[in-house]
Order: C-alpha cells, then sequence, then structure tokens
C-alpha cells in the first residue's frame, strides 16, 4: 500500500511539472534521450577496446 501511495506521488508530480512547465519539462527530456547513444557507444567501447 505504501509503494502505491509513493508511486501515486510520484506521478503526480511528473504530471503537474509537465502541464506547468512543458518546453522545461520537454528540454529535459531531449537531454535524456541524448545520453542513450552515448550510453551505447561508451558499452561498445569498454567491451572492445
Amino acid at each position: 500500500m505504501t509503494t502505491a501511495l509513493f508511486v501515486a506521488a510520484c506521478w503526480l508530480v511528473v504530471v503537474n511539472t509537465v502541464y506547468t512547465y512543458p518546453e522545461n519539462t520537454f528540454i529535459g527530456m531531449a537531454i535524456m534521450v541524448a545520453g542513450i547513444p552515448a550510453y551505447f557507444f561508451w558499452r561498445w567501447w569498454r567491451q572492445n577496446g
């Protein structure tokens, strides 16, 4: 029950942030998504380097 309340509270914070500051939210999400190729490159480099 406690975990469900925590998850619900987190979702409320996320939804409120997206609703209140959509531009800033999408900038942050774009930065996070830009890190995905860097992660896979780093992983490949460590295995093959």
